[in-house]
């Protein structure tokens, strides 16, 4: 998972790696968030 960040970073498409990155965090976020929500459901 981190050799293909690094190789993101190093690519020319530098700009889709950040939104690689971006999406990875939503992601994990939504993920995070629907487990507080169904705790509390």
């Amino acid at each position: 998972m981190l050799t293909f960040i690094l190789q993101a970073t190093k690519a020319d498409n530098f700009k889709d790696g950040i939104y690689l990155g971006i999406a990875v965090a939503a992601a994990i976020a939504l993920f995070i968030l629907s487990k507080k929500f169904s705790r509390k459901g």
